[in-house]
């Protein structure tokens, strides 16, 4: 079953890996390109009888070679971090709706799952090559099905992050404070009680915005515990003739419900 779309981004890729070991290689293919020019230069001055001038020159080349080199390496270094944590927006913004009046709990369970959710799929792929080999089919099939599940329980995550940043948007402890003050007071101005109304109306969109984080999050302790559940069987399965029983297809079916429970969730 093929991961959800927003989350494809999630996963990297032979060729962002490629890139990113490129991207790499490439200050020190800068640093010892401009080490060899300077030292074919070198070698042309003492061909024209200059030796002490092109040994001079020598060693500035071999200094500039490895500045250029080092210098290089620390501007393409965050960079590489993006592409290898492709997962960093999401801790960030997960982590700062800790400080959202209300959101503390839900935000640290997100969190928690999302790093859970890095766990399982590791532990997973070890299993699973332990068991088969990478060049079977069924090595595949549950490979492809365990990724799966995976990114739909971190898009469930990113659904998270955006419902967290719409109540972080809403201000919820500046209404809390206005709600706060009317409470206290009874003769009530026609503009103060429209700005009540208003109040009460963005405190209602906050609550119902953390009730739809809270179904997600719920959700996806269900879903783990599938997820666990599949781990179980493929770690309990025999390997040879007997690999196409009912563990096998039970274990491969929960893991693709997991994906296409999340993705209905969703919608």
């Amino acid at each position: 079953m093929a991961a959800p779309s927003s989350s494809k981004n999630l996963a990297v890729s032979s060729e962002e890996r490629s890139l990113a070991r490129s991207g790499r290689r490439g200050p020190l293919l800068a640093g010892a390109a401009v080490a060899v020019g300077v030292g074919l230069v070198a070698v042309g001055l003492i061909a024209i009888g200059f030796p002490w001038l092109a040994f001079l020159i020598g060693i500035f080349g071999v200094v500039s070679g490895v500045l250029v080199a080092l210098l290089g390496a620390i501007a393409k270094q965050e960079v590489g971090d993006a592409v290898f944590d492709p997962l960093q927006s999401l801790r960030q913004s997960l982590f700062k709706a800790q400080f959202i009046p209300g959101a503390e709990a839900l935000s640290e369970q997100a969190l928690e799952q999302l790093k859970q959710a890095g766990a399982r799929i590791s532990g997973f792929r070890r299993i699973l090559d332990e068991k088969l080999s990478p060049t079977e089919l069924t090595h595949t099939r549950f490979k492809d099905s365990a990724e799966s599940a995976y990114l739909s329980l971190v898009d469930q995550l990113q659904e998270v992050g955006r419902e967290l940043k719409g109540v972080e948007a809403l201000k919820p402890e500046y209404v809390e404070e206005r709600l706060q003050l009317f409470s206290s007071r009874q003769d009530l101005s026609d503009a103060e009680k429209g700005e009540l109304k208003a109040l009460q109306e963005r405190q209602a969109l906050k609550e119902a915005a953390l009730k739809r984080v809270r179904e997600i999050l719920s959700a996806n302790e269900r879903a783990a515990t599938e997820f666990d559940r599949a781990l179980v069987a493929v770690q309990e399965m025999a390997t040879g003739p007997k690999l196409a029983g009912m563990d096998f297809e039970s274990a491969l079916d929960q893991l693709q419900e997991i994906a296409a429970r999340a993705k209905k969730f969703k919608s």
